[in-house]
């Protein structure tokens, strides 16, 4: 049976609205993942902290928000999308909170992990109430928007970290998530919920349905999204690093010289979403992890600050594809009674992409050069290209109003 379309419930405005609010709040939790990577050195300082906790407060906000995604979307598709969204918004501003006003390291730690309990299950419910509410070609264009916020927003919140740190201090990188979540919880109750799936088979759905993992879409779609998501911020990881401590930037140099970074993402999701529809999403994908290794390629003359820039701009606008594309081909088609569980697992990916490679990139390449960094994550790119051509799916999305069959 076909799910009743979200059209009937809300005007074309009113739908890209709540993707605005949406989209600020998802901008917030992606934000917060490399936001700190520019003010850990001030971080550690001002809280007598030693210098081998600094990457603490990333893994501390990362590992609950990637581990709990799961069930944040389970508790979407259970108990519906916006009572999900609103309780993890609250949380992350809580978090948030604490985390400005901390005193100590291990408060700081204990705030993080609450802004992550909080992302964990705003995002999933944030996506879920995106695929819910839109059809067809718009649905298409709503998801290439959520996706180019992965990409851009890492490239951001190192641009705005570096600028809040000079400036106002470290504090406010956490303060200032309060009036825009104030904002979104204010303006979004008055924004019609999208429709609920059918409840036949809600309740009695495991946290990871297994129909959702045979599809070939979502499996490509999550390994597009962890491979992409791991090569970008591994790559800001290492970037902030040679900048910073090999080259003696400021933190606030460093930050502005993401801003073409962030740019180009933009740019190669923009791009993404018209090739998809033409070309389907494996060459997409493909392609997007080719221009990605050609990238880290260049950037490992990262003796030169100039070329450094240019190939992660390079790689960038390949990653911005990329995210693309991995969200399209995992969300396109999945069952209404699904969109949380499976904007989850997408999310999860997302986030523990992201963890797995910075965690791997401290332990080893770091300790050496930064420039074994960027030529590990040029062949992990290259590998990603080639398994791409056999693990994501040659799938166009739909340009027609259909919405879920189930």
């Amino acid at each position: 049976m076909t799910a009743t379309s979200s059209a009937s419930t809300a005007t074309p405005t009113v739908a890209w609205l709540e993707l605005i609010l949406l989209a600020a709040a998802q901008l917030m939790l992606i934000l917060d993942v490399t936001v700190v990577n520019v003010a850990l050195p001030d971080m550690v300082r001002d809280l007598s902290a030693p210098v081998t906790e600094s990457g603490w407060p990333v893994v501390a906000y990362g590992v609950p928000f990637g581990g709990l995604l799961l069930l944040g979307g389970r508790l979407a598709d259970a108990w519906g999308a916006r009572r999900v969204l609103i309780l993890g918004l609250v949380l992350f501003l809580i978090g948030s909170l604490l985390a400005g006003y901390s005193t100590s390291m291990p408060a700081l730690l204990a705030a993080r992990a609450g802004q992550g309990v909080g992302a964990a299950l705003l995002s999933p419910a944030a996506l879920a109430s995106i695929t819910l509410r839109f059809d067809g070609d718009s649905r298409r264009k709503a998801l290439a928007v959520w996706a180019a916020l992965g990409g851009a927003g890492s490239a951001l919140g190192v641009i705005l970290g570096g600028l809040i740190t000079v400036s106002i201090g470290w504090r406010w990188i956490f303060f200032i998530n309060v009036p825009v979540g104030a904002l979104v919880t204010a303006l979004l109750p008055l924004i019609p919920a999208p429709p609920r799936p059918e409840a036949s088979n809600r309740r009695s759905l495991p946290l990871i349905p297994s129909q959702l993992l045979r599809r070939p879409g979502m499996r490509g779609g999550v390994f597009a999204m962890f491979i992409a998501t791991g090569l970008i911020v591994g790559a800001f990881f290492l970037a902030s690093f040679a900048l910073q401590s090999g080259l003696g930037w400021t933190s606030l140099s460093t930050g502005l010289a993401f801003l073409p970074v962030a740019l180009a993402t933009l740019a190669g999701a923009h791009l993404a979403s018209h090739l998809l529809g033409h070309l389907g999403s494996r060459p997409v994908v493909a392609m997007a992890f080719v221009l990605a290794a050609g990238g880290f390629g260049t950037a490992m003359l990262s003796g030169l600050p100039l070329v450094l820039i240019v190939g992660l701009t390079a790689a960038a606008a390949g990653l911005g594809a990329g995210f693309v594309a991995a969200s399209v081909t995992a969300l396109s088609t999945i069952p209404a009674e699904q969109a949380g569980s499976g904007s989850g697992l997408l999310s999860m990916a997302h986030e523990l992409g992201g963890a797995a490679a910075v965690g791997l990139l401290s332990v080893s390449a770091i300790a050496a050069s930064p420039n074994w960094g960027f030529a590990a994550l040029a062949a992990a790119a290259i590998g990603a290209a080639v398994l791409a051509i056999w693990l994501v799916p040659n799938a166009r999305p739909p340009a027609d109003g259909r919405r879920f069959m189930h």
